[in-house]
């Protein structure tokens, strides 16, 4: 499964994820299909609960796989729920 399909699935499908970013759901479907815009890889990634991670989405920008992954879980999880709400 690629990364966003995967991002999908654990957020709760399409219409969740876009109305997480703020984005339409074809603009979801766009991101599925070819590769999640630069300035949307952090914060989809806060929406999984750092589940699908910043390197899995865009390796292209983040080559490691701990790039940008928050160590502080306090912090991640107070994240994930100012963008949900």
């Amino acid at each position: 499964m690629n990364a966003m399909k995967e991002a999908i699935s654990l957020v709760g499908g399409v219409k969740k994820l876009a109305r997480g970013l703020g984005v339409s759901h074809q603009a979801v479907r766009k991101f599925e299909s070819s590769r999640v815009p630069a300035e949307r890889v952090i914060d989809v990634a806060i929406l999984t609960g750092w589940r699908v991670t910043p390197h899995q989405l865009r390796p292209d920008l983040y080559p490691l796989p701990s790039d940008a992954l928050v160590l502080d879980a306090k912090r991640a999880e107070t994240s994930v729920q100012e963008h949900a709400s």
